[in-house]
């Protein structure tokens, strides 16, 4: 990304995106991207593509249909408290915890 507003405007528009605040760092099992105390593994074909922004603030866009709720936690899942749902018709608005930091809403089908 060399101009994230214009990338995060050109993927929203193209198609319903969430946008997270992340940071990639160098961890244990390599690079990886951070959200609070949740760590993903960035995939080896990414890794090459993302390796300059070590150290960095990213956005990372999750896609509305991507979400669900989970009985059982899973290792690679953002945990998050859902703390207000906004029905809006055809979707729901989401405001979320993620990490103690409560300022993400989502867009949920």
């Amino acid at each position: 990304m060399t101009n994230p507003p214009t990338a995060s405007w050109a993927v929203s528009s193209a198609t319903p995106m969430n946008f997270v605040a992340a940071k990639i760092e160098r961890g244990d099992r390599g690079l990886e991207a951070k959200v609070g105390d949740w760590h993903l593994q960035i995939p080896a074909d990414m890794r090459a593509a993302l390796e300059r922004y070590a150290g960095k603030p990213i956005q990372i866009g999750i896609r509305a249909e991507a979400m669900e709720v989970l009985e059982v936690p899973e290792h690679d899942a953002l945990a998050v408290t859902v703390e207000v749902v906004e029905p809006l018709g055809s979707q729901n608005l989401l405001t979320v915890r993620i990490g103690g930091k409560r300022d993400e809403s989502f867009d949920t089908p």
